[in-house]
């Protein structure tokens, strides 16, 4: 079965295309009311929030917090 190409792109590629098809529905709707076509086409839904945490970044998340914490207990503090 083909692999989705969508999960290869970095969260930075997926803000930029984000951006992208914002823009494109703004310029359609520009569009529209130019050449006079009724009613533009409604914009998309898009998704709000983060997804998921993969297993790996939750893994990657632990480490480097307690990474964190073990510099902070070395050098004395109670808090961050």
């Amino acid at each position: 079965m083909p692999m989705n190409p969508l999960l290869k792109l970095t969260s930075a590629d997926l803000n930029k295309a984000a951006a992208l098809q914002a823009q494109i529905e703004k310029l359609q709707t520009q569009l529209a009311k130019l050449v006079g076509a009724g009613t533009a086409p409604a914009p998309a839904l898009t998704k709000t929030g983060r997804g998921p945490i993969s297993d790996a970044r939750r893994k990657r998340l632990s480490q480097i917090a307690k990474k964190r914490w073990k510099q902070v207990k070395a050098a004395g503090k109670k808090a961050l």
